[in-house]
């Protein structure tokens, strides 16, 4: 697909707040593959940090380190017509020095798209609400803003700053996409163009749950019943005290967390629930696994908290669930209240139990079959697609 925006672009400088070895990946990863599968070149720009650095935390002093190795080494051709940039950029509270941070930013980055011969005025699509504090907007045909999460509410985040920047981007950007009606109320006070797109999933990966692949034996060792989570176990997202309750209440059902404690929020603290015969931490696990973990999976769980982060939140994992053709239970999420059809929503911990066992108990194929025909509308490729006809319009 050309889009008639950009007759004669076909370069994509994308910022993201994610690195692309992240074993978790995320709208950045995905959507930088899908425009490349569109026909478009991509320079895709590691994190470049929007919360205070923690030296006391071993993962932050590692990235600095990884960075600094990094400083002047040239991009990554990860895939055909896909490149990754690691910059090392100073911590944006140094504001004495922000002047040279942008300075060293666009002269590197101006250097690297000369070099890959990208085209003079590429468009720039950004995840990164301090995207301005790096470059000028006047080095792009368009932009494009994809408003995915409430990065200000994150734990350590630079709240005051990325408000006031984001509100500039919002009236820059030529384009805004969101993932939530929170996002696009907030993203509609600053720009008239705005275009919700929810969370989406990589369909043909998740669905192999459903077909004949093997359980991992550390799953298999736990009985059935099971009732699961998979993504980053951190106390501003999930609701750990309801978890707690849920798996007292429901002692012969097996309450497996699948990923790591504490991403994005070290003051995470789960000793109530490590007590707990019934509950079962496995760690994070690798992407190509997770259809292997949904697979001994007999019900999913999406406990999320419910804050100022959250209420802009549309959780990936809620179309990876459905993918995978399970049953969901949800707390209160405004995001994914729209398809209230193929899940079940419950408001505490009694009643969060009290649906998981319903689910358990009546797992019926046509609701399975509603919730992968769901999914599978709701892919990446299809996403991008739409959101690259919006430009055409």
């Amino acid at each position: 697909m050309i889009i008639k925006t950009t007759n004669q672009v076909k370069d994509i400088v994308l910022m993201s707040t994610a690195d692309w070895d992240h074993p978790f990946w995320t709208n950045k990863q995905h959507t930088a593959q899908a425009l490349v599968k569109l026909g478009f070149r991509v320079f895709y720009i590691d994190s470049l940090g929007s919360r205070k650095l923690r030296l006391k935390q071993t993962k932050d002093l590692k990235r600095v380190w990884q960075r600094l190795q990094r400083l002047f080494s040239k991009p990554r051709e990860v895939e055909k017509n896909l490149w990754v940039w690691s910059p090392c950029v100073l911590p944006v509270n140094f504001e004495k020095l922000s002047g040279l941070n942008r300075i060293l930013f666009s002269v590197l980055l101006k250097y690297w798209l000369k070099k890959l011969s990208f085209c003079s005025r590429p468009l720039f699509w950004t995840y990164n609400p301090l995207s301005f504090l790096y470059m000028s907007p006047k080095h792009f045909s368009h932009i494009v803003y994809h408003c995915v999460d409430n990065i200000a509410e994150q734990p350590g985040a630079f709240a005051e700053l990325i408000q006031s920047q984001e509100k500039q981007l919002f009236k820059q950007a030529n384009y805004v996409f969101v993932t939530s009606r929170a996002l696009e109320q907030l993203a509609l006070s600053y720009s008239k163009n705005v275009h919700y797109f929810p969370n989406v999933v990589d369909f043909e990966h998740f669905h192999q749950a459903c077909l004949d692949i093997t359980v991992p034996a550390d799953l298999q060792a736990i009985p059935h019943p099971r009732a699961g989570f998979i993504g980053a176990i951190s106390a501003y997202k999930v609701d750990l005290e309801l978890l707690c309750k849920v798996a007292i209440a429901l002692p012969d059902v097996s309450l497996v967390l699948i990923g790591a404690i504490g991403e994005g929020d070290p003051d995470t603290k789960v000793d109530q629930l490590l007590k707990l015969p019934n509950v079962y931490f496995l760690g994070p696990k690798r992407y190509d696994q997770l259809p292997h973990y949904l697979k001994g999976l007999d019900v999913c769980l999406i406990p999320a908290n419910i804050n100022e982060y959250t209420r802009a939140m549309f959780p990936m994992k809620f179309f990876e669930y459905l993918a995978a053709g399970k049953p969901i239970v949800a707390t209160d999420i405004d995001a994914i209240k729209e398809y209230g059809a193929v899940y079940s929503v419950a408001g505490d911990a009694d009643a969060f139990a009290k649906k998981i066992m319903c689910e358990i108990e009546n797992n019926d194929l046509t609701f399975m079959q509603d919730r992968l025909a769901l999914a599978k509308k709701n892919t990446y490729l299809t996403r991008t697609k739409n959101m690259l006809e919006c430009l055409d319009r």
